[in-house]
C-alpha cells in the first residue's frame, strides 16, 4: 500500500484512528497523499505533524449550518 511508504510510523497510527472515527475523512485523505506521491510531489515521509496539518486544513472545508 501506498500510504505505508510515505508516512511516518506515528502518522500511519494516527490515520488508523482517524479511519475508526472519521472513515470518510481518512479515505480523502489517503486519497490526496497518494495523489501527490504518484505526481511525485512527496519526496520523503509524511510527518505527524505534518498530518495533523493536513488534516485540520481538510477537516476545515466542511461548512456548518445552525438550524434554529
Amino acid at each position: 500500500m501506498v500510504i505505508n511508504k510515505i508516512l511516518s510510523k506515528d502518522a500511519n497510527e494516527r490515520l488508523a484512528r482517524v479511519k475508526l472515527i472519521k472513515p470518510q475523512l481518512a479515505a480523502a485523505i489517503e486519497n490526496y497523499l497518494t495523489q501527490l506521491y504518484r505526481e511525485g510531489k512527496i519526496k520523503s515521509l509524511i510527518s505527524d505533524e505534518e498530518l495533523k496539518f493536513i488534516l485540520l486544513s481538510m477537516n476545515s472545508k466542511r461548512e456548518y449550518r445552525i438550524i434554529k
